[in-house]
């Protein structure tokens, strides 16, 4: 997530904010929990290739016909994993080299930050400008250099890019429990309806990990902040965008075991979406690529868990 306050800048393996915050929890959802009732994601899968200078196999072809008609492509990734995001790069060279139209959403970058994004975007804005003046490096280049590798190519290629997340100042302060002033309250997401089991859910994942008696439902209302701004983003660029796709970089915590980003998608909109989880480095014809999951949510019809002001 954006901006946490520098105490909780720790190691993505021990300290409870990093694994709540970031998503950086190392669950890979092998199908849909019977505890709960998220949405059942089937699975496919196929190595994926990285150029298109020979003839695809069937596995490769199986696996583009299944991602192509996608509106909303999500590659969900551990943070610090680098062959999850070498495996994301490789998607995103794999869509431009097949005349995709496509943008990139973030998780990495929060909503007040798409005018730095857009400048940068136009090269009105370099990249180290860009990085400062977002404090990339010291919320995320920790994790891995890949991030602005990425990004560079993005530019380089013509492709927009897009801020997902909520401020992080916001997000700390529903963490903490802390009142929000009616500036702050004008920002909260409305409109949704979590799924029923989504708070079990999301104490599952924390599991045994300690959280210092930390309150976990106020961590639960960050969680919902942070899965409702990027699924308002991504509403709100579906509208505008009819004819294009949006590629979603984000971590696993906000997509796993069927609750999260897309299903709040999916009570405003009915666009194709698609989970994909890398498995490793995508290598021409080689290795496997990600195991992929069809998303297609209803909305349960059920009381929100609203995001508390």
């Amino acid at each position: 997530m954006p901006a946490l306050p520098p105490r909780a800048r720790k190691d993505a393996q021990t300290a409870p904010w990093r694994l709540l915050a970031l998503g950086a929890l190392m669950l890979v959802v092998a199908g849909c929990s019977s505890t709960n009732k998220g949405l059942a994601l089937p699975k496919a899968g196929g190595p994926i290739p990285v150029s298109r200078e020979r003839e695809p196999t069937a596995a490769e072809r199986a696996y583009w016909d299944q991602l192509l008609p996608a509106r909303v492509i999500y590659i969900a990734e551990t943070h610090n994993r680098n062959s999850d995001h070498e495996y994301q790069w490789a998607v995103l060279k794999g869509l431009k080299a097949r005349g995709a139209t496509f943008t990139v959403g973030w998780e990495m970058f929060d909503v007040t930050q798409q005018p730095l994004l857009d400048d940068w975007n136009t090269h009105r804005l370099s990249t180290d400008a860009l990085l400062e003046r977002t404090d990339f490096q010291r919320h995320w280049g920790t994790y891995s250099v890949l991030y602005e590798k990425i990004l560079r190519w993005t530019q380089a290629e013509g492709l927009a890019n897009l801020a997902l997340n909520a401020p992080g100042g916001l997000s700390h302060k529903l963490a903490q429990g802390q009142p929000l002033d009616p500036e702050e309250r004008s920002l909260l997401p409305t409109g949704y309806q979590p799924l029923p089991g989504g708070y079990e859910h999301f104490t599952e994942q924390m599991g045994d990990n300690p959280h210092g008696g930390a309150n976990l439902e106020n961590f639960y209302q960050a969680q919902l902040l942070w899965d409702q701004t990027m699924a308002s983003r991504i509403v709100a660029y579906l509208a505008a965008h009819p004819d294009e796709k949006l590629v979603v970089l984000l971590g696993r915590g906000h997509v796993d075991g069927g609750f999260g980003v897309p299903a709040f998608v999916s009570q405003k909109t009915d666009a194709s979406q698609l989970v994909v989880y890398p498995d490793g480095v995508p290598e021409e014809g080689t290795r496997p690529g990600g195991r992929l999951a069809l998303t297609r949510v209803k909305s349960s019809g059920q009381p929100s868990r609203a995001v508390r002001s």
